[in-house]
């Protein structure tokens, strides 16, 4: 783990984990944000990418049908996100 310099970049204070191993995903990313959960849209993205680590570990993602239940998904999550940007934008039509 390091620290990033966030005044160049216009941040808040955050540090970056660069993770190799599906392993170290199960046993330090995801129960950290379990821990400590995120707010939000990211809190939501969170959910979603447990949901699909989940099936990876099943092996479900090796197959045809599981990548389509995958893509489904992130379809959703992303229609989802606009019915919530929607929600605080008038679209203006011409």
């Amino acid at each position: 783990m390091y620290h990033l310099e966030y005044k160049k970049y216009k941040w808040g204070p955050h540090a970056k984990f660069m993770v190799g191993l599906q392993k170290d995903l199960i046993n330090k990313i995801i129960p950290f944000f379990k821990k400590y959960p995120l707010q939000a849209k990211k809190r939501k993205q969170f959910e979603f990418f447990c949901k699909v680590e989940n099936m990876i570990l099943k092996g479900e993602h090796r197959n045809l049908e599981g990548i389509e239940k995958i893509r489904l998904m992130r379809e959703k999550q992303h229609i989802d996100s606009l019915d919530a940007l929607d929600a605080h934008v008038q679209w203006g039509v011409e």
